[in-house]
């Protein structure tokens, strides 16, 4: 009998046993259900926030490539050949600005900072000044737009320009406050005043010694829903032009030269021929001219290892004398660099148009024309014949000699700029602009 009933619980045990296990097989297949639906909705969500993530990425890239575009248009010069973008007006047009599309079916709409004040000009090869909407990039394939604009004292003051903290240098006589209906002036960079030998951004009320601080602002897409980037980006002045002929050290002058301080070009006021820190020795049948028309010697002292180093970037270098080249044209100038040690770079019977930068001593010998700028760090020696040389535009370096021969310098502001246009524009700040 208690064998029976042993039996008889041991087999409703093996029962219950069963029915447990069976629960438990159950919730362990409810439970491991819940957790692949959990892990799905999380990849799903993780999936989604990457793709988010890599069109984001992507969209400030385009921004990015806007950015590099506009940067490389605005070097050079409309008659240059190169899709160049700039203010057509002699003196800068506060209310100018134009834009870099990749698509004909950008509306104004995706520029939140639009304004109808402004020019809007949409340029292409044939005009510097459409305003139709249509694709004017150099780089197709990517999605994005552009703006460039003049920095102005609107702007400076929204980024909280105030007499007390000051942004530019303010040299317009004007310190009240500005708005968008009335933008102020054109902020510019480089030298506010005679004295200065250092550039800085500033205002001013006559003809600016300097180019007008830009605005660059770029957004990935054509919609207006990636990211937008804003930078401010400075032209290089060059180095302060004190004089038609600017040293350092002392200079000498035979009889058969010509320099002149008046500006060929009629943009900007008259210089002195000649400025040095030390000395001036002058042959009596020497021809100078200028406003004033004598000679200065001053302490204004000029880093012409420090110009050379900032106007150098993208210069092609240059490692043997040049003869008989002719480099650069009318409409395309260039920007040439040679590093000489303690020698010299000699120029012989040769032809130029932009900027020519030497670490050391430069030579011009026979018949040689430059038209732009000539910097040396070391000694720069005239040594004419035949024609002589001739330069229109300025000269800076460490000492001067002409010692034979025959040789021109003028004053010429529209060579210089136009050989200035051509340098690649610096990066000053660079913000995403939170909408």
């Amino acid at each position: 009998m208690v064998s029976l009933l042993v039996n008889m619980a041991f087999s409703s045990f093996k029962k219950d046993q069963r029915g447990f296990a069976l629960v438990a097989a159950l919730l362990l297949v409810v439970v491991a259900g819940m957790v692949g639906v959990t892990v799905l909705q999380t990849t799903s969500t993780e999936i989604q926030i990457s793709g988010h993530s890599k069109a984001e990425v992507q969209r400030l890239y385009w921004a990015e490539a806007g950015i590099a575009e506009a940067r490389r248009r605005l070097r050079g010069a409309p008659s240059s050949g190169e899709p160049f973008i700039g203010d057509p007006m002699a003196r800068a047009n506060s209310q100018w600005s134009a834009y870099i599309l990749t698509s004909d079916e950008w509306i104004p709409s995706a520029d939140r900072a639009y304004r109808v004040q402004h020019t809007n000009y949409i340029p292409t090869s044939s005009s510097q000044t459409g305003t139709m909407v249509v694709a004017n990039t150099v780089q197709p394939s990517l999605s994005f737009w552009a703006k460039i604009r003049h920095k102005t004292e609107f702007d400076a003051e929204q980024a909280g320009h105030r007499p007390a903290t000051s942004h530019y240098a303010d040299h317009d006589g004007n310190l009240r406050s500005h708005s968008l209906n009335n933008v102020g002036q054109v902020i510019y960079y480089g030298y506010p005043t005679p004295q200065a030998i250092q550039p800085v951004q500033f205002t001013g009320s006559s003809i600016p010694m300097g180019f007008p601080v830009e605005m660059i602002t770029a957004a990935g897409g054509h919609d207006g829903a990636g990211p937008v980037i804003e930078v401010e980006v400075l032209r290089p002045p060059g180095p302060k032009v004190l004089a038609a002929l600017y040293a350092k050290g002392p200079v000498t002058i035979s009889g058969k030269s010509t320099i002149t301080g008046h500006d060929t070009c009629q943009l900007a006021s008259g210089l002195p021929p000649i400025y040095t820190n030390t000395s001036v020795a002058v042959a009596p049948g020497a021809f100078l001219q200028g406003a004033p028309m004598t000679t200065q010697i001053g302490p204004l002292a000029l880093d012409l290892a420090q110009a050379v180093n900032i106007l150098k970037s993208g210069a092609t270098q240059i490692t043997h004398d040049l003869n008989g080249q002719s480099s650069g044209s009318s409409t395309d100038f260039v920007t040439l660099y040679a590093n000489t040690g303690l020698g010299s770079l000699t120029i012989r019977d040769s032809r130029g148009f932009g900027i020519l930068l030497v670490d050391g001593n430069l030579i011009l010998e026979g018949n040689v024309e430059w038209y732009g700028l000539l910097v040396s760090t070391g000694g720069m020696i005239m040594q004419g014949a035949g024609a002589g040389i001739m330069v229109q535009g300025a000269i800076w370096a460490g000492h001067v000699e002409n010692p034979t021969g025959r040789w021109m310098l003028t004053y010429d502001s529209c060579k210089i700029k136009s050989a200035l246009l051509t340098r690649p524009l610096r990066v000053w700040s660079w913000r995403e602009v939170l909408e």
